[in-house]
C-alpha cells in the first residue's frame, strides 16, 4: 500500500511535470530565481528542525525504551536523513539545469516538434527537469513534515 502510494505521487509528479513544461511562462515551479532561495530556506529550516527532533530521541535512547519504537524511530531519522539529501541533490541539480540552460552549447540545437505543440525542445526538457525536481522536493518536504509528527508521537509513547 505504502510503494503503490508513492508510485502514485510520483506518476502524478511526472505527468505535472510534463505539462508544466511546455508552458512557456516563468511560473513559480520552473522559475528558478524564486524556487532555490525557498528549497535552500527550506532545506535549512528541516537542518534546525532535524537537530531539535534528535535531542529529545537521544533522551529516550538514553533512557530504558521498548526494542520496537526504538526500531521505528531509528527508520524516521534514517528517512528524514534521506529527504533532506533528496531536497539537496534536488537543488544543486536544479542549479546546473539552470546554468546549462543559460549557456548557448552548439551541440545541443533547438528543435521544434509541432505535432506535439512544442515550440522549444531544450525549454520543454528544461522546464520538465525543473519542474519535476521542485515537485519532488515538494513531496520530500512533505515526508519530511510527517515523519516529523510520527517521531514526535513516539518519543511521548515511552512503552
Amino acid at each position: 500500500m505504502k510503494n503503490l502510494k508513492k508510485f502514485i505521487i510520483i506518476s502524478v509528479c511526472i505527468l505535472t511535470a510534463i505539462i508544466v513544461a511546455n508552458v512557456n511562462q516563468k511560473i513559480f515551479i520552473i522559475n528558478t530565481e524564486q524556487l532555490l532561495p525557498l528549497l535552500f530556506t527550506l532545506l535549512g529550516l528541516c537542518i534546525t528542525a532535524y537537530t531539535f527532533i534528535y535531542t529529545p530521541i537521544n533522551e529516550l535512547i538514553k533512557g530504558n525504551m521498548n526494542e520496537l519504537i526504538m526500531e521505528d524511530l531509528n527508520k524516521l531519522l534514517k528517512s528524514y536523513e534521506d529527504d533532506m539529501m533528496l531536497i539537496f541533490i534536488l537543488s544543486i541539480l536544479i542549479i546546473i539545469l539552470d546554468i546549462v540552460n543559460n549557456i548557448n552549447i552548439p551541440i545541443v540545437k533547438d528543435i521544434q516538434i509541432e505535432k506535439l505543440n512544442i515550440v522549444s525542445l531544450k525549454m520543454f526538457m528544461y522546464n520538465f527537469f525543473v519542474s519535476l525536481s521542485a515537485m519532488l522536493s515538494f513531496y520530500a518536504l512533505y515526508d519530511l513534515i510527517k515523519a516529523t509528527f510520527r517521531i514526535l508521537r513516539k518519543s511521548f509513547d515511552r512503552n
